[in-house]
């Protein structure tokens, strides 16, 4: 998958949350080997994602 894939994942992700408001806990989507993308969401709000970050070193630099 590649970077501009990014906003397709963050659509499907807003889609979780539905009309209703519901905790939903994302610590991080393996989107492609060796890389993870963690999503927080807002304190104010679980509908507002307030941050993304990709982590773009593959496994064996850690």
């Amino acid at each position: 998958m590649k970077i501009s894939d990014l906003g397709t994942i963050l659509n499907g992700i807003s889609k979780i949350h539905g009309d209703e408001s519901r905790k939903v806990t994302i610590d991080a989507i393996q989107y492609e080997k060796g890389k993870t993308l963690h999503v927080s969401t807002s304190t104010d709000s679980v509908d507002v994602i307030a941050s993304v970050m990709i982590d773009i070193k593959n496994e064996e630099d850690k």
